[in-house]
């Protein structure tokens, strides 16, 4: 029968075996290091997302799950936005650009303050649009946020309307 922890490994069971003894954790710490081995190591540290093994069956999870906390959500992938000002297009294309969501010739949607566009979206024929779904495509964005409240881009042009 497992012993009920009281120390560092309090609240800590296996979730396949309940075992509460004794984890292999991966944590990180310092250490000083020489050809001929680990000469000493300072305090480690470890997370809730680090890899835990129960060393009475093998079972692998992370520190959380060993602690009974679900785990977290595993999202399919991430992408990044750029948040910039609608002063980079004109008024002409601030009239344009909804009305070419709506119709499907621009992948976006329109906001209160104005409109989130997919990088690899058609511009509209906007050049000012087209410029600017460039500039962020090559810095690695996937969608931007053009918003009134947005900050200004050096190198792309800006319109007072």
């Amino acid at each position: 029968m497992s012993a009920v922890n009281t120390n560092c490994l309090e609240g800590m069971a296996c979730p396949e075996c309940g075992y509460t003894e004794r984890f292999k954790i991966i944590a990180l710490t310092t250490a000083t290091i020489a050809d001929d081995g680990c000469e000493d190591h300072a305090d480690f540290e470890y997370d809730e997302d680090a890899r835990c093994e129960c060393v009475s069956c093998d079972h692998v999870a992370t520190v959380g799950a060993f602690y009974g906390r679900p785990p977290k959500l595993a999202f399919p992938e991430e992408q990044r936005m750029a948040v910039i000002s609608t002063g980079h297009v004109t008024e002409e294309d601030s009239e344009a650009i909804p009305r070419l969501i709506r119709n499907g010739t621009i992948n976006g949607m329109t906001r209160e303050h104005g409109w989130m566009i997919s990088v690899s979206s058609n511009d509209g024929d906007l050049p000012r649009l087209h410029a600017i779904l460039n500039a962020a495509r090559e810095s690695g964005f996937h969608w931007v946020l053009l918003d009134c409240d947005g900050d200004t881009v050096d190198g792309l042009e800006v319109f007072d309307w």
